[in-house]
């Protein structure tokens, strides 16, 4: 009887890290594919850990809001959710019930204010998670149980621009339909046209930790001239870095 247990709870143990590993896989995929088609700009590292930033809030699609004190409780829960799926806590950090995994309602309120600041608080509930997927709020435990299944994002983001002022950086954000990719003849997977553009506003505080503040609708943009832009910029600063080493090695010689 004791071996039977364990097997059980070996296999919900693996059933979570293939679980996490579809979420996270497919999310890492898909934006190191954008970094591919369009080589990233210039400053590829700020618009890589944006995206990063941005990816479970992208793949939620949550309703636009102009003032995050606006925004709808249960989206913003769901998103502290994945972001917790998709970080650095194993599988074995969480207890597990038969429905599933048990996350803590503590980590998710740590999450919840780390991406949307202390201006509001999480009012915990049973949740939709995508994809007819709920995340049960258990009072009694006070964590959310989540089950063991895997989904693909509906969307994920390609930061095409970055634009700050004062302590406010604003990103337009295209939402890419993750079912809608291609793999090309060569391999290299090829982004469907943008489903939508959207402008997220990011604030910063003192010590430089960014909160999202804002979620609004964007103009549409030329999407073939962005990834263009992208990749001159890239192509420019790899030229000047080429440009630097070989003058640093005839220096030496």
């Amino acid at each position: 009887m004791a071996n039977k247990k364990n097997n059980k709870t070996s296999m919900t143990v693996l059933g979570v890290i293939v679980f996490a590993l579809t979420v996270i896989g497919i999310v890492s995929v898909v934006r190191f594919s954008v970094g591919t088609v369009k080589n990233l700009s210039s400053d590829g590292k700020l618009k890589e850990k944006y995206e990063k930033y941005l990816s479970t809030v992208v793949m939620n699609d949550p309703d636009m809001f102009d003032d995050i004190t606006a925004a709808d409780n249960e989206q913003l829960i769901s998103i502290a959710i994945w972001t917790l799926l998709e970080g650095d806590n194993a599988p074995d950090d969480y207890e597990y019930v038969d429905a599933g995994m048990l996350v803590p309602a503590a980590d998710v309120e740590k999450t919840f204010t780390e991406l949307f600041s202390a201006d509001v608080t999480p009012s915990h509930c049973t949740v939709d998670g995508g994809e007819a997927l709920q995340f049960k709020y258990d009072a009694t435990r006070k964590a959310y149980i989540v089950p063991i299944t895997g989904i693909s994002p509906i969307y994920t983001p390609d930061v095409i621009e970055i634009n700050k002022k004062g302590t406010t950086v604003i990103l337009t954000v295209a939402y890419l339909a993750g079912t809608d990719w291609v793999q090309a003849d060569d391999g290299s997977m090829v982004p469907p046209t943008p489903s939508k553009y959207v402008k997220i506003s990011l604030r910063e505080d003192a010590d430089g930790n960014s909160y999202i503040s804002s979620i609004q609708p964007a103009a549409d943009v030329d999407y073939v001239t962005a990834q263009h832009t992208q990749e001159t910029a890239q192509e420019e600063e790899t030229t000047a870095k080429n440009k630097k080493t070989k003058a640093s090695s005839s220096e030496k010689g």
